[in-house]
Order: structure tokens, then C-alpha cells, then sequence
């Protein structure tokens, strides 16, 4: 319900009234009179940024989805096939970060990202980097983020499809 009325305020003007838009259905001479106003999808396509910003949504999206199979695949597929008693303790593994605060889960990773954070000061201690990465604040933080979140839920869906093929 509140997408179709969504739906129904995108195809409204701007009115100072209460409710703040045009009324998209009218009754006039006892006839239902749809009065759609399509000014607002013209101006998505005529402004760049939302454009701009749509493609970029759809490229994090696949991306992010590409790298949770890649790492969810051969995990699932290894609690698929593990021994009975340890496919449990595995699952719950995967079901455990549930039973955290998913705010507090996103927020440890700036710990880990941040200039003076786990990875840097790990890579300078093996010398692999002389001075601190960037990595909060970027596509690579946004992936991580994405791919940390959905990986359970990517994991819990192919576990459940590939116990299938085995039946």
C-alpha cells in the first residue's frame, strides 16, 4: 500500500494544500477524470545526477552480489556437504551475527577501515605499505559493507537449494 501511494504522489504536482500535491483522480460530471502530471519522471531524465546516481546503484548492486556468490558459493556449498553434526554448528555460525545489532555489526568495520584501524596498522606491520590506506568513505567500504550484510542471507538460500539437489 505505501508504494502505490507513492506511486500515486510521483504523477502529482506540488500544491500548498493539505496534502501538499494535486489530487490525481477527480470526479467531474459524475465521471472518474485521471489527471496525471508525467513533469516529474520528464525532469528524472533531464537531470544528469539522477541518471548518474541510478547507474550507480545498479553497478554497487551487481558487484556486490558477484562478490557475496563468490564467497558465499563455496560456502554454502562446503555446510552442504559437511557431516550432520557439524552442518549445525556451521549454520549457526552463519545465523550467529543475527543475534548482534546490525548497527553495531556495520559500525565495527570503521574500526577495521579507518586510517589507524585493524588493516592498516596489519599492513605496516608486515611492510607491505609504508603509509595508511583510504578505504573509509569509498566504493570499497560501500562493498563491504553490502557484502558483509547480505552474505548470510546468500549463504542460507544456496545452503537450502543445494541440500535440495541432494534429494
Amino acid at each position: 500500500a505505501p508504494f502505490f501511494v507513492v506511486f500515486k504522489i510521483s504523477f502529482a504536482e506540488v500544491a500548498i494544500a493539505r496534502p501538499p500535491y494535486t489530487p490525481l483522480f477527480n470526479i467531474e460530471d459524475s465521471r472518474l477524470v485521471i489527471d496525471p502530471n508525467f513533469g516529474n519522471y520528464l525532469f528524472l531524465l533531464e537531470d544528469s545526477l539522477y541518471l548518474d546516481s541510478y547507474l550507480t546503484s545498479i553497478r554497487i548492486a551487481a558487484v556486490s552480489t558477484v562478490f557475496a556468490l563468490l564467497i558465499g558459493y563455496p560456502m554454502a556449498y562446503g555446510i552442504a556437504r559437511a557431516p550432520d553434526p557439524w552442518r549445525n554448528i556451521l549454520l549457526m555460525l552463519v545465523v550467529l551475527p543475527f543475534w548482534t545489532s546490525f548497527l553495531l555489526r556495520v559500525y565495527a568495520w570503521i574500526g577495521f577501515l579507518k586510517g589507524n584501524g585493524v588493516v592498516n596498522n596489519a599492513l605496516i606491520a608486515l611492510g607491505i605499505i609504508d603509509e595508511p590506506l583510504v578505504m573509509l568513505q569509498t566504493d570499497f567500504a560501500v562493498y563491504i559493507g553490502i557484502v558483509y550484510t547480505y552474505l548470510p542471507f546468500m549463504i542460507l538460500s544456496l545452503y537450502a537449494n543445494l541440500t535440495k539437489l541432494d534429494h
